[in-house]
């Protein structure tokens, strides 16, 4: 359990005040799934906006329950942003992985019981979850390979087909 003196000390932190700012740029004004178009620099603004919920997890709170299930949030919101043809650009501005972390340490900073609760019972099956996205991130990863060599031998073959010399 989190001491009274950690929680406060975490709630007067300018980090902790920052976690409102960055959930309405991020989720409400919907500027994650806007970064998602930038290729590549999109995933590294997202994932920078993630540390402070990490900050607050595992350095002022020292909860590894909390810490796995920002960790998954965020995994989930990068594996959702991957999805091509714009699918996961659209999908991202449904999922609200700010909100959900903001919610979720808020709770551990002020003491919510049901948040902690519910948090410290699914810790097993969100380690066991990250597991998986990594897994599902990784075969995306893959498949993006496959795709752009399979594309690049199509132009390669029409090439070579209309090659007049």
């Amino acid at each position: 359990m989190v001491d009274m003196t950690r929680r406060n000390k975490t709630s007067e932190t300018a980090v902790y005040r920052s976690l409102k700012t960055i959930t309405t740029y991020m989720d409400r004004y919907y500027l994650d799934p806007i970064v998602s178009f930038i290729p590549g620099a999109g995933y590294v603004v997202s994932l920078a906006f993630t540390l402070p919920y990490l900050y607050i997890s595992t350095l002022c709170m020292r909860s590894l329950p909390l810490t796995l299930a920002v960790i998954y949030n965020v995994v989930l919101d990068q594996l959702v942003a991957m999805m091509p043809f714009g699918v996961g650009v659209v999908l991202d501005a449904f999922n609200r992985s700010y909100v959900k972390n903001s919610r979720l340490v808020i709770g551990f900073v002020e003491g919510d019981r049901k948040i902690i609760s519910e948090v410290n019972k699914k810790a097993l099956l969100t380690l066991v979850m990250i597991c998986v996205l990594v897994a599902l991130i990784v075969l995306m990863f893959y498949l993006l390979g496959l795709l752009v060599a399979k594309i690049g031998s199509f132009w390669t073959f029409r090439y070579e087909l209309f090659d007049d010399s």
